[in-house]
């Protein structure tokens, strides 16, 4: 995954959780500013409070959903786990912002329903719980995603499959 990130700029990784992604794969792109956001308070908290490579900024409050992202510009977005942990309008708001923020690509990691393959027993026990948590949640339907991109101007550049019947799919600006 990293070596398709680009090697200088602003990353602005969206629901950083527990800063794991940006503290793993920062330290090998020393020349691409980290920047993570989140929308829980706790998350902020404790992201600026550990101890983080240069490279990696502070996390900044961002909700996805909201009318204004507090980032003048960004290089690339990333972002792993969202888009099935969220109401279903995530991928439009996501596409959105970049657009709005000229980001030339965007990187989504997790798992998708993909059209013709056989979805793998544990990512159906995993969509089954996250609906009975909140009926808007569930894995996404990757020919949605791609639809939903394709309509802000961005198109799908390569699908790598990953660990846990997850993919890393690589969007670029069109």
């Amino acid at each position: 995954m990293s070596a398709k990130l680009p090697p200088t700029g602003i990353l602005l990784e969206l629901a950083c959780g527990t800063l794991q992604h940006a503290l793993h794969i920062a330290p090998s792109h020393p020349d691409l500013i980290w920047q993570p956001s989140d929308i829980h308070a706790e998350t902020l908290t404790y992201g600026a409070n550990i101890e983080r490579p240069t490279n990696v900024r502070a996390p900044i409050y961002l909700d996805v959903l909201g009318d204004h992202w507090p980032l003048a510009q960004a290089d690339a977005i990333y972002t792993a786990n969202l888009l099935h942990i969220s109401p279903p309008s995530i991928p439009g708001a996501l596409f959105g912002g970049a657009q709005a923020l000229q980001v030339s690509d965007v990187f989504i990691y997790g798992p998708f329903l993909v059209e013709g393959q056989e979805t793998a027993a544990g990512n159906v026990q995993f969509d089954a719980d996250l609906r009975r948590r909140n009926p808007e949640w569930g894995i996404r339907s990757l020919n949605d995603v791609l639809t939903t991109a394709g309509a802000s101007g961005f198109r799908l550049l390569d699908t790598t499959p990953m660990p846990a019947n997850n993919l890393l799919l690589h969007f670029h600006s069109a």
